[in-house]
């Protein structure tokens, strides 16, 4: 489609924005793959952009830019394709770099880019600058959901419940097992402040698992959080909205594999039970969706998130574990299934993000147009 096809276009066109550098890359164009299978084709016009791990964007007019779908530990981008990018001009242009000239306008994008330079206000902040609306959290609330350690004191200063952990930074001196262990118990997960998917995340259950734990995860950020290992019941949440956010049914994840790990969420589909709803009482889903409500809130985040919680159900208690802002859209990932449960079917979902992004950055520049009538004055 070229830019006078665009001009003539009857339909939003809609970006779906995939890949990236993070080592979430297959994960992101697996959800990318859903999401083009799922939106409603009758009333969008759907273009894949795929970037790979060097930065590089990439278009095809057909949108057959993702091999191996099926496949989910092959799946990558076709290389046979244009390379293009979004200029930040704030005309919403996608520019092909072969030919020196615009292709197409977008109306709104759907970055499902997990990890770092996707997830973490990065990609925000460079589609606010192109103009384009998107699915998700503006570039605060990314930024902050993205990151653990910043995550859980946001939440703690709100009132929150969050399981109890320490920062290490790299090259700060690593506290004794003896001294982690006293304040948190043991075993203790080593988790990446920035990353997701599971991504570099161990659990230490004695002094010589400590080192190369804290190494594996050094590898994916110069922060690493320590965190009490809270036995009980994995719950999950959908959240969607703006100013007025909706929670979805609560989900339970019962892990196969000895904790929720990437294998077991991307890659193995019987790495886990989903239960939809979860076995807890009605008393406890309310106070589920409440607190991610009040979590989603807290981060000031917009368009949707998944809250993770942990449950203890001799003692009542829940905590918050973290906030995911571009959750998995795989074929068995939880955020949409959750959704789906609550009545709004896979490509009703992707709808109202859609209307949920636009409707915020009409209110953004509405705001901007604002402040510079005010400085104008």
């Amino acid at each position: 489609m070229n830019i006078e096809a665009c001009m003539t276009q009857t339909k939003p066109v809609i970006a779906i924005i995939a890949g990236g550098p993070s080592s979430e890359h297959q994960v992101s164009l697996l959800s990318a793959y859903n999401i083009l299978q799922a939106i409603d084709q009758q009333k969008y016009h759907p273009v894949l952009l795929a970037v790979d791990r060097a930065g590089e964007w990439h278009y095809r007019a057909d949108n057959r830019l993702i091999l191996h779908p099926q496949q989910a530990d092959q799946v990558k981008i076709n290389p046979d394709s244009q390379t293009v990018c979004l200029l930040p001009d704030g005309k919403a242009q996608v520019f092909d770099l072969d030919m020196k000239k615009p292709l197409f306008q977008l109306t709104a994008a759907f970055p499902i880019i997990h990890g770092p330079m996707g997830e973490d206000g990065n990609l925000q902040g460079l589609l606010n600058w192109a103009g384009v609306p998107f699915v998700g959290p503006d570039v605060l609330g990314s930024a902050v959901a993205m990151d653990k350690a910043v995550t859980k004191a946001l939440l703690d200063q709100a009132g929150l419940p969050v399981v109890p952990y320490q920062v290490v930074r790299q090259g700060q001196s690593l506290p004794d097992w003896s001294e982690i262990t006293g304040q948190l118990g043991s075993p203790v997960f080593i988790k990446p402040c920035n990353a997701g998917s599971s991504i570099g995340v161990s659990k230490v259950k004695q002094t010589p698992e400590l080192h190369p734990a804290m190494k594996q995860a050094l590898k994916y950020d110069q922060r690493v959080l320590i965190e009490q290992t809270i036995t009980g019941t994995e719950l999950e949440c959908s959240v969607w909205g703006n100013d007025r956010p909706q929670a979805s049914v609560v989900g339970q994840v019962v892990p196969r594999h000895e904790f929720y790990s990437y294998q077991a969420k991307y890659l193995d589909p019987e790495g886990a039970d989903l239960l939809i709803p979860a076995s807890i009482s009605q008393s406890v889903q309310q106070q589920v969706q409440s607190l991610a409500v009040q979590a989603f809130q807290a981060l000031n985040l917009t368009g949707m998130a998944r809250v993770d919680f942990f449950y203890q159900p001799d003692t009542g208690q829940l905590y918050i574990n973290e906030l995911n802002t571009l959750p998995g859209f795989t074929n068995i990932s939880m955020f949409p299934q959750l959704c789906q449960q609550t009545g709004l079917s896979y490509s009703q979902l992707i709808d109202e993000l859609i209307h949920l992004a636009i409707s915020y950055h009409q209110d953004k520049n509405s705001a901007l147009q604002h402040h510079a009538q005010a400085y104008s004055d």
